[in-house]
């Protein structure tokens, strides 16, 4: 081709250099072996080559890329499921919408691709599969999830409280969300929790004990409380007066908090009433 700067106009035009095969690549290097000689290199000086921009395009930023990424996910190579679960997350809404198409009939592998697929996106529309995804997941993938699960903040609760809702959900899933709900907290996460305090298993009351002492909202530790007011059965009394002793917000309102759990106390209680109400009392 002739020399760019000798046609006018054209030194601004992009110029393609397109590959003679498909390569499977980390690194790309550009060398400049020869360059135009133009009119300094008449006159001793050498040439001048300039390039302003270079970009290098795969397949994926044309039609049909999005479809070789889906079948490089499902690839039994792991250098190929590695790449794509990486260019997924990255395509944001695209990458999540491509990806949990592939749900429908997954088997437990592919599930948990797609699932590091979800983990790695930062597109809030990410979260809600996820979540939904958990009771499905192999444990160490599952607590992987909650990490993610747990960097989304707040998009993250609303998700979180379907699934905490749903019935099918084992304990040790419930063990495990529960906490993350609690620190996550808010108005939502905290009547969900509440709700469950006093019910099921010592290992279940517990995880609800656990996710509402993680709330660190001001207004939580009263309203805890006032759901123990509220309580009619003694277990979830004994479950909430527990859980605002271990609140990280309660010290603050302590004296009046004390007062209130003292108020709950009744010689007719069960033991385990009692006890609780003496033990935060005397924390606060």
């Amino acid at each position: 081709e002739r020399d760019p700067a000798a046609d006018a106009g054209k030194e601004r035009a992009p110029y393609w250099i397109l590959l003679p095969r498909p390569v499977a690549t980390r690194c790309v290097s550009l060398v400049l072996d020869q360059v135009y000689p133009g009119a300094l290199a008449r006159g001793g000086s050498g040439g001048r080559t300039a390039v302003s921009e270079l970009t290098f395009y795969t397949e994926l930023a044309f039609q049909g890329g999005g479809e070789r990424l889906v079948a490089d996910l499902k690839s039994e190579e792991n250098d190929r499921q590695q790449a794509a679960t990486a260019a997924l997350a990255r395509m944001g809404d695209r990458g999540v919408a491509l990806a949990t198409a592939l749900l429908k009939g997954a088997d437990q592998i592919l599930l948990e691709r797609v699932a590091r697929v979800l983990m790695a996106s930062e597109a809030p529309a990410s979260l809600a599969p996820l979540a939904r995804l958990l009771p499905d997941l192999s444990r160490p993938t599952r607590l992987l999830a909650l990490d993610a699960l747990e960097r989304g903040g707040e998009h993250t609760v609303a998700a979180l409280l379907k699934l905490l809702g749903q019935e099918s959900l084992e304990q040790d899933q419930l063990v495990e969300l529960a906490p993350l709900l609690g620190k996550l907290g808010g108005g939502g996460a905290r009547q969900v929790l509440m709700g469950l305090a006093g019910v099921g298993d010592e290992r279940r009351r517990a995880a609800m004990v656990n996710g509402l002492s993680r709330l660190r909202g001001p207004g939580d530790p009263g309203a805890v409380m006032s759901g123990a007011e509220a309580a009619t059965q003694d277990l979830a009394r004994a479950d909430l007066v527990l859980a605002v002793g271990r609140m990280p917000g309660a010290p603050a309102q302590g004296e009046a908090l004390a007062r209130r759990a003292a108020a709950l106390w009744r010689d007719d209680a069960p033991f385990e009433l009692r006890y609780r109400i003496i033990g935060t009392a005397g924390r606060l």
